[in-house]
């Protein structure tokens, strides 16, 4: 039995979690097996932040983040062969990935920002990924 995390989200609410963006991105480039370009990275955190810059990713992109961008989630969610869905409860709309294994993410939104919601559910299973490879 996987572990499920649970991510809320709705009008007016922080995001609870255990991490940071910038933390989630980078399990979710281990999860991947992307290399992130150190030096080049430092330097862009160093100008921008650490919370606001996208990953450096070693021979890939220089902006990569799949928090923030649909194609990088999408290519993220098939390399781990993840499945997505949208649903309704009693608390409202969410959507929720999983691949069978890990668990699954689960983001509830209000059902006008659904490809935010799809996004962190798909980097919340692949940060699961990582973890569980590294043994947390």
């Amino acid at each position: 039995v996987g572990v499920r995390v649970q991510r809320s989200v709705r009008p007016g609410e922080r995001r609870k979690e255990s991490m940071s963006d910038r933390d989630l991105i980078e399990a979710c480039a281990k999860a991947a097996g992307l290399s992130i370009a150190r030096n080049r990275q430092a330097e862009r955190d160093q100008m921008i932040g650490r919370e606001n810059a996208r990953l450096w990713i070693v021979g890939g992109s220089i902006a990569w983040s799949p928090v923030d961008d649909d194609a990088d989630a999408f290519r993220l969610a098939v390399d781990l062969k993840l499945k997505i869905e949208h649903e309704q409860d009693h608390k409202g709309w969410y959507t929720v990935a999983w691949d069978g294994y890990f668990g699954s993410g689960k983001h509830y939104h209000d059902d006008t920002d659904r490809r935010t919601a799809t996004r962190y559910a798909i980097c919340t299973i692949a940060a699961q990924h990582e973890r569980k490879a590294v043994g947390a």
